[in-house]
């Protein structure tokens, strides 16, 4: 079965206009679009909960944030280290000050699994590159991953950019 990527917009989201979808070949589908709906409604449903849990760590809304999550779904936070269940993530995420984000400069999403680039500006200065990693199971986060990235939307650290997507080095991977 041959696959590949498509550019599909992003109607929904202000922060980016698009987003990259593995898509099967025409020839893998049975003759329906049964398949292909399935597909729309699990990514529509995924941009739904990214952007609740952007909007809750904006806001440093434990509540909202641990709501996107399974009841037994996993925060596996750069610098905070892991929290599973929904009370820790909740917990996790009122002990820390809202952030100013840019999360969704860059998305990679299949049915199941979404990769949003972006940054955080903390209040001292510093901006992180972060690629921020979710699992999906049905409309719940099972797992969500976040990590320091080195190159962001094509910019090698020269400041160069290029016509590349986001890459990272081997040991940053979720």
């Amino acid at each position: 079965m041959s696959t590949k990527l498509l550019m599909v917009p992003l109607a929904s989201s202000a922060d980016a206009t698009s987003i990259w979808c593995k898509k099967s070949d025409v020839d893998d589908f049975d003759g329906s679009d049964s398949r292909r709906r399935d597909e729309a409604e699990q990514l529509a449903l995924q941009r739904r909960g990214c952007a609740a849990y952007f909007r809750a760590l904006r806001a440093g809304d434990g509540d909202a944030a641990a709501v996107v999550f399974a009841r037994a779904g996993v925060l596996d936070d750069l610098m905070g280290g892991q929290h599973v269940g929904r009370e820790q993530i909740k917990s996790f995420i009122d002990d820390r000050p809202p952030l100013l984000l840019e999360e969704s400069l860059h998305v990679i999403a299949t049915p199941g699994r979404v990769n949003h680039y972006g940054r955080i500006h903390f209040d001292d200065g510093v901006v992180m590159k972060v690629r921020w990693t979710f699992t999906f199971h049905g409309e719940e986060v099972t797992h969500l991953c976040n990590s320091r990235v080195h190159t962001l939307l094509g910019v090698d650290p020269s400041g160069e950019e290029h016509a590349a997507g986001p890459s990272s080095r081997k040991d940053d991977r979720c």
